[in-house]
């Protein structure tokens, strides 16, 4: 996931569905959803039936979900991490 040369005012929306994500972050909407799923991303508002991220908030989120994969951590402990703010120590005993 390149995010490094993105302006995201300049370039992107504010707020994006999944399929835009999908494009944006060469990530499959499928993974994506999956990570809605698990709470691991989650949407800012709803419009019609669409789901809409704020792009900062997601890029950040993606970027730290990344980072733990890489380092082998499962999804469920991604998810404890982020979401209820638990020490990567804590997590692994």
């Amino acid at each position: 996931m390149n995010t490094t040369k993105l302006n995201w005012t300049d370039q992107h929306p504010r707020f994006v569905s999944l399929r835009e994500m999908s494009k944006i972050f060469n990530v499959s909407y499928q993974t994506l959803n999956y990570y809605t799923n698990l709470g691991l991303i989650k949407p800012h508002k709803r419009q019609g039936n669409k789901r809409l991220y704020l792009m900062k908030e997601v890029t950040e989120r993606l970027q730290k979900i990344t980072k733990l994969k890489n380092e082998g951590y499962p999804l469920q402990v991604i998810s404890n991490i982020l979401n209820n703010g638990q020490d990567v120590k804590n997590e692994l005993f």
